[in-house]
């Protein structure tokens, strides 16, 4: 049942921190457990990572806020088939997912030593391989998308096809756009990319708010992809504004 489930889930985080926990202490280098209060800087570290963990949490509320008030609206029955949707269209940025987490350590030593034009350089090539993984996989879902949904989910889901292409359209934008939000995170200007997310999150709501009751799903998503695609423009002013690159292929 849901408690198991959750339970399940549970358990298999706590592992995978403790395993993580033990890796960490084999690989890590000894000086890095040596390392005193003044090295670190706890109160700078402090102040640097709150408006992250803020925008890390508004980012959680507003990937769940369509299904949340589509769940206020709407039957279970279509709660079900956009959250299929939703979940298929991770696949669009796990080209975009796996890059951030490869380029962060680069733009941060970048940022530290004022390296701009090598971040651009960096943004620019990582946002046309994400780009590149996001327009395959968009396109797959266009053209093959409801018999995914009928082969893997049963015929009731291929009615998650319009929300599936529209969603995946906000993820392909947001691919071609690049790591915006790494760069600003990793740059010392998270306060930034704090109030984009936190914009985007405002819009998100209006949108669902005002036009779920009378569109459904397909609305439910138009919302989130215009909020996903504004939070990549306002993020990238913000970086052109301040650093004065561009984190784009495209430009």
């Amino acid at each position: 049942d849901e408690g198991d489930a959750v339970s399940i889930h549970l358990i298999a985080s706590l592992l995978a921190f403790f395993f993580g926990v033990i890796l960490m202490r084999r690989i890590a280098p000894k000086e890095f457990f040596k390392i005193g209060e003044k090295t670190l800087r706890p109160k700078f570290w402090v102040s640097s990572s709150l408006p992250m963990a803020a925008a890390s949490g508004v980012i959680v509320i507003n990937s769940s806020l369509d299904m949340l008030v589509l769940g206020v609206f709407c039957d279970s029955e279509k709660v079900g088939q956009y959250k299929v949707a939703a979940a298929l269209c991770a696949l669009v940025m796990f080209g975009l997912q796996a890059i951030n987490m490869v380029i962060s350590p680069y733009v941060a030593r970048y940022g530290s030593e004022r390296r701009f034009k090598e971040i651009e350089a960096l943004a620019k090539k990582s946002s046309l391989f994400s780009f590149s993984i996001a327009i395959l996989v968009f396109l797959g879902f266009c053209f093959f998308g409801e018999k995914i949904l009928q082969v893997f989910f049963g015929h009731d889901y291929m009615a998650a096809y319009y929300p599936l292409v529209i969603l995946a359209i906000g993820q392909v934008v947001n691919s071609a756009v690049g790591s915006v939000g790494v760069i600003l995170n990793m740059t010392g200007n998270q306060n930034e990319s704090l109030k984009a997310v936190s914009y985007a999150l405002i819009i998100n709501f209006l949108l669902n708010i005002c036009f779920v009751p009378y569109f459904g799903m397909e609305a439910a998503a138009a919302s989130t992809s215009i909020s996903i695609i504004m939070l990549n423009f306002l993020q990238r002013k913000s970086i052109i504004r301040i650093l004065r690159i561009e984190s784009s292929f495209l430009n």
